[in-house]
């Protein structure tokens, strides 16, 4: 029988480690001023649990710089601080976690596993709502100032009746 070196031992217990853990997408944000979205994911376990260290993570698909969405950015600082960062905490519930987004953060999302699948619910139009996207639509876009928001636009399906729900925001 021949024995394994230890670098291709320690590569196969690597590989599996990695390949024990997965992320689904839960929404994405879309935005006026390109084609690129923002994905949020839940990270899952080799169990299948959310994991409790870092439940949620974000990351830019750059549709405009490649159609295929091969492209893959991080947020960047001023995104993270500003608009799109956002914190997540455990709740009373088990596997459940309280999502809020830094730039609507009045707006709560409740992360956790429904029927295996990730999902993050909120109130859309007064119904309680799986989120599946975002739509900011960008005001005036100036070198001097930050963009501005002219609105922004919840989708997402009513829990109890499975119909397509929409809200419309003012911007601040």
């Amino acid at each position: 029988m021949q024995r394994l070196s230890y670098p291709v031992l320690l590569l196969l217990l690597l590989s599996t480690a990695v390949r024990a853990q997965r992320s689904d997408p839960v929404f994405y944000i879309e935005h006026s001023i390109n084609s690129n979205k923002l994905y949020y994911e839940v990270r899952r376990t080799a169990s299948g649990s959310i994991d409790r260290k870092r439940p949620v993570q974000a990351h830019w698909i750059m549709w405009a710089k490649d159609s295929t969405g091969g492209k893959r950015e991080d947020l960047s600082l001023l995104e993270s601080k500003e608009a799109y960062g956002f914190t997540v905490k455990p709740v009373s519930t088990a596997g459940c976690f309280e999502m809020r987004i830094v730039s609507c953060s009045d707006r709560p999302l409740k992360v956790h596993l429904r029927n295996d699948m990730a999902v993050a619910e909120t109130t859309i139009d007064g119904h309680f709502c799986s989120l599946a996207k975002v739509f900011v639509k960008v005001g005036e876009l100036t070198l001097v100032h930050l963009p501005t928001v002219a609105y922004v636009e919840l989708f997402g399906n009513d829990l109890k009746t499975g119909q397509l729900r929409s809200e419309k925001v003012r911007g601040k």
